[in-house]
This record gives structure tokens, sequence and C-alpha cells, in this order.
């Protein structure tokens, strides 16, 4: 069966159910979730199971879908963060992109490879908590505040 087909149709039938079970136990649920984020986090997380087993081996197909997991969380922190901390939206996006991308190179993943980038994300996360610390410096400050607005108004 095509591997696409087979991750629209699995979207598909689990964005029913989980509505279906989202409404049917709406008084025992006390959070919220959004189902389409619940079906395609399922997805990918039982296809990287299925290659971890080597019976799936589309990587491609649940790279993309992971991918819309990173972007929806990152979505979520964002729209949930407080002003002054919309200064670590580059830095949770790209750790996040990290920990999704180790999640699928676990097996054959080059150690050294990951971990120059995670000594890339430790200097950049230092930089901008530095720019945090300092954000009232008149000169920082107008740094900080071009960072923030640099998604806002685009």
């Amino acid at each position: 069966m095509n591997a696409l087909f087979l991750v629209v149709a699995t979207i598909s039938l689990l964005f029913v159910v989980l509505l279906a079970v989202k409404e049917i136990a709406r008084t025992r649920i006390k959070k919220e979730f959004c189902v389409i984020c619940a079906a395609v986090s399922l997805t990918w997380i039982g296809l990287l199971a299925a290659n971890l087993l080597g019976i799936f081996e589309d990587k491609t197909l649940i790279a993309l879908l992971m991918g819309q997991s990173v972007v929806g969380i990152f979505y979520l922190v964002e729209s949930k963060a407080a002003k002054n901390l919309k200064l670590f939206r580059l830095p949770f996006l790209l750790t996040s992109t990290t920990i999704a991308y180790i999640a699928l190179q676990v097996p054959q993943g080059s150690m050294s490879a990951i971990l120059s980038v995670i000594f890339l994300l430790a200097a950049l996360w230092t930089a901008f908590i530095f720019l945090y610390l300092y954000k009232n410096n008149k000169n920082v400050h107008s740094v900080v505040k071009r960072i923030v607005k640099c998604c806002r108004n685009w």
C-alpha cells in the first residue's frame, strides 16, 4: 500500500476517533487538546516505532509529520508565553527541530554531529539568555526589541 495513503488515512481515522472520544469524555477530560495535533503526533510516533522495528521505511513522511508537530508545539508555546519570553522563539524552535532530528537518527546517527549541534544550541541559548538578562540596557534593549518584533508584523 502507498505510504502516503496509509498516513493520510491513519490521520483521518484518528481524527474522527479522537474527536468522538473528546466529545464523549468531555466532562471527564479536564484539559483541552487539539485533535489534529494528537492525530498527527500519534501517527508519527507509531511510524517512528515501526521504523525502528524495520516495518516502515519512509523517513521523509515521518520527518514531515514531526515537523508539523514541532511547528504546532512552537505556536502553542508562543501563544501561552509571556511577552518578555518571546525573545526565545528561535532557540526554542531550533531545539525542538534538533530533538525531532535526533529521534529520527538515533540508530545510525553520528554522535559527533549531534554533539556539535548541541554545543551550537547551548551557545545560542546562552546568547539569548544574556540578551534577556541585559534587556534593560539601552543598547541591548533595541536588539531585543528587533528580535521580538521580527515575526510580529510581516
